[in-house]
C-alpha cells in the first residue's frame, strides 16, 4: 500500500499534540447532498501512538447503486441481493497518519485530502493546511522528452499574478484581464517539439514544481517521454513523494487498520 507525504500546517508555527486533544475518539456522520438527501455513512477514528503520532482512519460507503441481484459463484445463480435499501456496506477505507516529529502527514488515497482536511479545520482552532511534497528529484532524472505541459490555476484573485510571474501573461494583458470582471480559472497549454529536455527546460519545471507545491490552487500537467521511452502523462498528485508498505488484506478484502498504522510507523521511523 503506498501513502502520499505531505506536509501538515496548523497555524503558523510547529504543532504539536495537545493540539488535537478536541478531537473524539470516534465520529459517525451521516452524507447528504444539497437536497439534503442521503447518499453516504462514514465513520472516523482517531488513535494517539507513542506521543508522537495520531491517527485518523475514515471508513465509508454508499447506499447505491444497489443491484436487485447479486451473483453467487458457488451455485453460479443470481439471487435477491440481501442488502436493504436503508443498509449501507462502508467498504472504502482511508488511512491518515500524522508525525509529530516529522510535521508530516501520511495519506493512503491523496484524492481525500480535503476531506481530511476539511475534518481538521472543524476541530482545531487553528487553520490547517496539507502542502504536497512532489519527489522532484526523481521526475526530472527519469524525464527524456517534454511534449506538453499544462498549467492551469483558480481563485480570481491570485490567478494572473500566477501566471504574469511565470512570464506567460504581460502586465499589459493581465490588466485587460481584470477589465473583464471576475476570472473563475485560466490555464494555458505549452506544446514543445519531440526533442530532448534541455537543462534549462528542466530548471523552469523545477521551479514550476516547488511553486505548485505552496500554492494547492495550481495545476500542473506535463506529457513526455520517461526512461522506460513510453509517453505517459503526469499531474502533480502522481509525482507527490511516496512511501509504500508490504500489507495483506483480510479475507473480506478490508485492511485492518491497527496493522495498517504499526507497519506504517515502523518503516517512517
Amino acid at each position: 500500500m503506498k501513502f502520499s507525504v505531505a506536509l501538515l500546517k496548523i497555524g503558523d508555527g510547529y504543532f504539536t499534540l495537545e493540539q488535537f486533544s478536541s478531537i473524539k475518539e470516534q465520529y459517525n456522520e451521516n452524507l447528504k447532498d444539497n437536497k439534503n438527501q442521503l447518499i453516504g455513512n462514514r465513520i472516523i477514528e482517531k488513535q494517539v501512538y507513542n506521543n508522537r503520532w495520531i491517527s485518523i482512519y475514515f471508513e465509508e460507503g454508499q447506499p447505491f447503486p444497489r443491484p436487485e441481484k447479486v451473483y453467487n459463484f458457488k451455485t453460479h445463480d443470481n439471487e435477491k441481493n440481501p442488502r436493504k435499501k436503508h443498509q449501507i456496506e462502508r467498504n472504502f477505507q482511508t488511512f491518515c497518519l500524522i508525525d509529530v516529529k516529522t510535521q508530516k502527514i501520511f495519506i493512503s488515497n491523496f484524492k481525500k485530502r480535503t476531506v481530511l482536511q476539511d475534518f481538521l479545520n472543524k476541530h482545531i482552532e487553528q487553520p490547517v493546511s496539507i502542502k504536497s511534497l512532489i519527489d522532484k528529484a526523481n521526475f526530472l532524472n527519469e524525464i527524456q522528452t517534454v511534449k506538453k505541459i499544462y498549467l492551469s490555476a483558480s481563485q480570481s484573485d491570485s490567478q494572473t499574478d500566477f501566471f504574469s510571474q511565470k512570464g506567460i501573461l504581460s502586465k499589459e494583458l493581465e490588466k485587460d484581464f481584470h477589465n473583464y470582471g471576475t476570472i473563475e480559472q485560466m490555464s494555458v497549454e505549452i506544446v514543445f517539439k519531440d526533442n530532448p529536455i534541455t537543462n534549462k527546460l528542466k530548471s523552469v519545471i523545477e521551479n514550476w514544481l516547488k511553486e505548485n507545491e505552496d500554492n494547492q490552487n495550481e495545476k500542473l500537467q506535463i506529457s513526455g517521454r520517461y526512461d522506460d521511452k513510453f509517453e505517459r502523462v503526469f499531474n502533480t498528485e502522481e509525482i507527490i513523494d511516496k512511501i509504500e508498505i508490504e500489507v495483506k488484506p483480510k479475507k473480506n478484502k478490508l485492511f485492518d487498520k491497527n496493522t495498517i498504522f504499526n507497519n506504517l510507523m515502523e518503516k517512517i521511523k
